[in-house]
């Protein structure tokens, strides 16, 4: 921990340095960085102040940017900083953020208009009518915005019409569409892409023939247009194999790649052809390993393991399960030779359903372990615990006991790290159940002094979520929170100081699962199972959609 504590005190100055030698951008990467290791340790207060700094950082570069008239590089830098933000929750900053992205979007299409760019400009104005509907909330702003961008194209498609442009008319009737079909009005986005068929088939224009069927499709099927959507559809796969086998023979893998991959997705929305999306599948396997094999030849092995990856996923949806495991495992390999043990914990982890799908149970237990322990590495907790329990369930099944024990005593010791964050937020209720999970884990492999221990900062953290859950007036929360504490005491064999917690929030008006815990409580003080299986079928609803209830009474019967 100590060297860890070294670590980040060096990124910290390193972060400090950059800034006062004005490289911003690397000193955005540098606090990122820092961000996580304060995210994981759960030092929040830490985190924030380094997203400030990052924010100062972020604002520089966009005023730069703005400074040399680069508007849409600011638009995009303001973006990165608003998305950022909005990720921990810091929605006001983020809402300003947003904001000025959306000014430099209008200032760079209003520079656009300036330089005759007019597809640019009403690209920009869409971008600016994006985040004002999805960011800020304003329809009718992200409205006019819209609007604005199909002027702009209209007064463009005048233009080409007067010179007698038709590469350029088909392209900016193309863009005409898009825009109509971003406000839903899909009978307008119709017309215009059957004028860009029209035109482009009269003069041989193939490349935007293909795009037109598949937007076609999407407009028909939002109108009710079945036959009409299938008939594009089909049109649109014998455009996009027509493409790809020309920039296949042209030597452009990935060009051609990109065509496979929209004819499988035409092929899959008509769900009746499944010779030929095996076919489009092979084809993309050849192509992804193609421009793999480019990659390494590159020194590009991060790319690589990409394309091989991707590859690997449409061998798995030929049935070629095996073939798939194998090139994920090398891409992992190859993942693991540049330190990137995130992407290899995904391909293990990929490895691992794969072979249980095919009832190779073993091996895939033991790939869900190489997942959960580089998922360790690289520091992602939820990872490593989503896949040391499905490698405890697989090893259960099978009857490895050994290793089940090994995987519940991992589970035990990440249920208990993942509690610590939730506390330092005072989110109690979560952190509560995570000492839950960690103490029936700790049960598993026989420690009952951690056991005991876990079980009793569940019920510790539950009782602080209903203090202030009673404060706020939350009646329902608090009594939520109760019937999961009352349950942990019924584990722990106290039904006593179940009761006393159940009565601390009594009122004159009972719910749901304060009823549900007196239910409980009274089937366990009688040892009476039969009064369980009522409680079941009394709370069934209630029962069903909490996952939490459900696992916390299940381990209750088993106490009975």
């Amino acid at each position: 921990m100590d060297e860890i504590s070294r670590g980040i005190d060096d990124q910290i100055k390193s972060a400090e340095l950059l800034i006062s030698s004005n490289s911003f951008q690397k000193a955005i990467d540098c606090l990122l960085d820092i961000i996580n290791f304060f995210d994981v340790e759960g030092n929040f207060e830490k985190r924030d102040e380094y997203l400030l700094k990052i924010n100062k950082c972020h604002r520089f570069l966009a005023n730069q940017s703005q400074k040399h008239q680069d508007y849409f590089e600011a638009a995009e830098t303001y973006c990165s900083a608003g998305f950022l933000q909005k990720e921990h929750d810091n929605n006001e900053l983020a809402h300003q953020l947003f904001n000025a992205a959306i000014e430099c979007y209008i200032c760079a299409g209003k520079k656009a208009i300036k330089e005759k760019n007019y597809i640019e400009a009403s690209r920009l104005y869409c971008s600016a009518a994006k985040y004002t509907k999805t960011e800020i909330q304003n329809k009718t702003k992200a409205r006019e915005y819209y609007q604005k961008a199909i002027e702009i194209l209209q007064k463009e498609i005048r233009i080409h019409e007067n010179n007698d442009d038709p590469t350029n008319l088909c392209r900016t009737q193309l863009e005409l569409g898009k825009i109509y079909e971003y406000l839903d009005d899909y009978q307008e986005a119709l017309n215009q892409y059957q004028k860009v068929v029209e035109c482009s088939t009269q003069k041989g224009f193939q490349y935007f023939i293909a795009e037109c069927f598949q937007h076609m499709a999407s407009c028909h099927e939002y109108l009710g247009n079945n036959l009409a959507m299938i008939d594009c559809l089909n049109k649109a796969v014998s455009y996009r194999l027509a493409a790809a086998e020309k920039f296949s023979k042209n030597d452009l893998p990935l060009e051609a790649v990109q065509n496979f991959i929209a004819a499988a997705n035409c092929v899959t929305r008509l769900n009746d052809s499944d010779e030929l999306l095996k076919e489009i599948l092979q084809n993309e396997v050849d192509c992804f390993l193609t421009v793999a094999k480019s990659n390494i030849e590159k020194g590009k092995i991060l790319q690589a393991a990409y394309y091989e990856r991707n590859a690997a996923y449409c061998l798995n949806q030929l049935g070629q399960a095996e073939t798939s495991i194998d090139l994920l495992l090398a891409a992992a390999e190859k993942l693991l030779s540049i330190n990137e043990y995130y992407g290899a914990a995904n391909n293990f982890q990929d490895a691992s359903l794969y072979q249980e799908r095919v009832g190779n149970l073993l091996k895939a237990a033991n790939y869900a372990v190489d997942a959960a322990d580089l998922a360790k590495q690289s520091d992602d907790l939820e990872l490593a615990v989503q896949n040391y329990l499905r490698a405890a369930q697989i090893y259960q099944t099978i009857g490895y006991y050994e290793k089940t024990s090994y995987c519940n005593s991992q589970l035990a010791e990440y249920f208990v790290k993942l509690a610590e964050p939730s506390l330092k937020s005072n989110k109690f209720h979560i952190a509560a159940f995570l000492y839950y999970r960690a103490a029936t884990f700790y049960s598993k492999v026989s420690d009952q002094g951690k056991a005991s221990s876990c079980y009793e900062r569940a019920i510790k953290y539950y009782e602080k979520a209903i203090n202030i859950a009673m404060k706020d007036d939350e009646r329902l929360l608090a009594s939520y929170s109760a019937c999961c504490a009352t349950l942990v005491c019924l584990i722990m064999q106290q039904p006593a100081r179940a009761e006393i917690i159940l009565h601390d929030i009594r009122d004159n008006s009972p719910n749901n699962y304060y009823q549900l815990s007196d239910s409980i409580i009274r089937a366990f003080k009688t040892k009476n199972s039969h009064e369980y299986s009522e409680i079941h079928q009394k709370f069934y609803k209630i029962i069903q959609n909490s996952p939490e209830i459900k696992n916390l009474l299940d381990l209750t019967e088993n106490h009975l």
